[in-house]
């Protein structure tokens, strides 16, 4: 749902996925793209993925986390044309904290951190 949002600059359907801070955050995220006049589409490649009970350093209600390790590539392409403006290879490193809503989990809260790839 954030991957194909920040490619459409489109934040109406992150609610579907994300809640609070993390809704804020990415909101925040594409909004400064559009105002870039930029879309930006996202090729992750997971070195690893785990989930298990880590209380959010921002709630400690919130227990369940996923973190993720790997590789991205951002490319930010101009909405009036379609050309490639940017792009950036990065190591990333998230936790994603998640609270139940109704039958699905969204995610809560996040700290991404990235690293540039020369």
């Amino acid at each position: 749902v954030e991957v194909a949002a920040a490619a459409s600059g489109d934040p109406g359907t992150l609610s579907s996925a994300l809640t609070g801070r993390a809704l804020d955050k990415f909101t925040a995220l594409i909004q400064q793209n559009n105002s870039q006049n930029v879309e930006e589409r996202t090729v992750n490649h997971f070195d690893s993925v785990v989930t298990g009970h880590m209380a959010d350093p921002n709630d400690p209600n919130i227990l369940w986390a996923v973190k993720e390790s790997g590789t991205a590539i951002l490319t930010f392409t101009s909405k009036s044309d379609g050309a490639a403006v940017r792009e950036e290879r990065v190591r990333f490193s998230s936790t994603y904290w998640l609270v139940r809503v109704g039958d699905r989990y969204l995610i809560a809260d996040s700290l991404i951190q990235t690293q540039p790839i020369p």
